[in-house]
């Protein structure tokens, strides 16, 4: 990025261009209400417009209770925890190469 770059349309076009968007989902990142519900939001029209797996959420330290206040349809994505961190290491890497 150059000195005056726009972040949010960088941010886009990282989203536009990934095949994966790895969600940590913390009590930080569902308490800012600014830039991570805007890169989840866009995030989530990705993968309605594509009709394609692309978010992976992963929960850091929230249980269903965090989640029913912030996003039902986060819910309804099967996740990775980080109390088991190998597991879930092994996890993404199956899906990154297309084993899942």
């Amino acid at each position: 990025m150059a000195l005056g770059d726009s972040l949010t349309e960088k941010i886009e076009e990282g989203i536009r261009q990934c095949r994966f968007g790895l969600i940590i989902l913390s009590k930080n990142f569902l308490s800012n209400d600014r830039w991570a519900k805007n890169e989840l939001q866009s995030f989530g029209t990705k993968q309605r417009v594509t009709n394609e797996k692309v978010v992976i959420p992963i929960w850091h330290g929230i249980d269903e209770s965090d989640l029913m206040q912030y996003s039902l349809w986060l819910l309804d994505k099967k996740g990775g925890n980080t109390s088991d961190i190998e597991a879930l290491a092994n996890q993404v890497k199956r899906l990154v190469d297309n084993k899942e």
